[in-house]
């Protein structure tokens, strides 16, 4: 992964990010203010609901819900109904905690 080098519009500190960090918004640790980091040419396109620049990627606008694909706007329900479905599909399954597994004794009399 390479470094991006930039400087903080509001105080001008000298920044560095991941390129895992384009198209996030992260804080400022001097001046604790919100920058919107672009994503690079080529990389975004603009929601035609909104205006908000998301990645080529993405598939529905996490500000407006547009889905940009279908080009329509979905209901907060079907994105909530997706994004479970895709959380479910990558879920790991957990061991559960002592105290709630079940377990069987055999005592003898």
């Amino acid at each position: 992964m390479s470094e991006i080098k930039f400087r903080c519009p509001y105080c001008k500190q000298k920044l560095k990010i991941d390129e895992e960090t384009l198209g996030q918004v992260i804080e400022c640790p001097a001046c604790k203010g919100s920058i919107k980091i672009p994503m690079p040419d080529g990389q975004a396109r603009t929601c035609p609901e909104c205006g908000a620049s998301v990645d080529k990627y993405v598939t529905i606008c996490g500000n407006c819900l547009y889905d940009l694909n279908a080009k329509r706007k979905i209901t907060a329900k079907k994105y909530e109904a997706a994004t479970r479905d895709a959380e479910i599909q990558n879920a790991v399954p957990l061991k559960a905690p002592k105290e709630l597994r079940f377990t069987r004794s055999f005592k003898k009399k």
